[in-house]
């Protein structure tokens, strides 16, 4: 896991050095925009998942979904990172891009990032689907103490009510709530 971090990294640095250059076409730069934010969405849904990871062991098909997400999500961030390659500087003598090399490459693949635009865009949306139902983890265990909380206190309620009824004389048969 940490190698292909590595190099998702480094092809976000990519994105972000060709997002920066001044004539690049606004479809390419809002797919690295997409691809950034995806990948912080990932490591957010990574980190929920290692988080509720007990959780998630009792639901193996909720666990092989995410998981499968989790790779889609990569797959599809590499492709774009592929994209990438040509403007890797180590690829180049000297380790400088020419100029007409980035132009070339950032004006040629235009159609290619908005193929791909449309396939981050759905992997994001999964993504977001499931850190969301990971996050009702999170916001369900106070309501589930609060609710075990009301109930102990109910019980305890109706059984100082029977005291006090037989101390008054009265008593609750417990059916139809009459008093005989």
């Amino acid at each position: 896991m940490s190698s292909a971090a590595s190099t998702l990294a480094d092809c976000l640095k990519i994105a972000s050095f060709i997002s920066e250059i001044k004539h690049t076409p606004t479809d390419v730069k809002s797919c690295f925009d997409l691809t950034h934010r995806i990948e912080y969405d990932l490591q957010t849904l990574l980190e929920l998942r290692t988080k509720h990871e007990k959780y998630l062991l009792t639901v193996p098909q909720t666990l092989k979904r995410i998981d499968d997400i989790v790779y889609a999500t990569r797959e599809s961030v590499f492709d774009v990172c592929k994209l990438l390659e040509g403007c890797r500087e180590e690829v180049y003598e000297g380790n400088a891009i020419p100029l007409t090399r980035k132009m070339k490459w950032v004006l040629g693949d235009n159609r290619a990032f908005e193929r791909r635009t449309a396939n981050l865009q759905l992997q994001h949306a999964a993504l977001n689907v499931e850190i969301l139902s990971l996050r009702q983890i999170d916001m369900l265990k106070p309501l589930e103490k609060i609710a075990t909380t009301t109930f102990e206190n109910v019980e305890l309620l109706s059984m100082e009510r029977r005291k006090g009824q037989k101390r008054d004389g009265r008593f609750d048969n417990g059916e139809f709530g009459l008093v005989v």
